[in-house]
């Protein structure tokens, strides 16, 4: 259980670090008449991916196990958060200007 804590700690920290920075992207990278769709389309989509998540994490544990899952969830999160470091859309982020159209 402390285990568990401590991780969910963590991941909030990181979750808390990387929001804003999802939030800076949705407004350079929207034009500003489709920033209002394109919040709305990321919101629907990570409330939609909740149960979806949990009917997954259900069928892992059922089949792999407790510890294989969390082993495998693990490392996908970690190589998913380390994506930004490989360039794409993160690497033209520039200074966020409020008057760039």
């Amino acid at each position: 259980l402390v285990v568990l804590v401590v991780l969910a700690a963590f991941v909030g920290l990181a979750a808390g670090i990387i929001n804003p920075i999802i939030g800076v992207l949705q407004l350079q990278l929207a034009p500003p008449a489709m920033r209002a769709r394109v919040h709305s389309l990321m919101v629907a989509g990570c409330w939609a991916g909740i149960p979806i998540g949990a009917l997954l994490g259900g069928i892992a544990v059922e089949t792999l196990g407790l510890t294989a899952s969390f082993v495998i969830v693990g490392v996908v999160y970690v190589l998913v958060s380390l994506a930004p470091l490989t360039g794409g859309a993160w690497k033209g982020m520039g200074p966020f200007r409020p008057d760039a159209r």
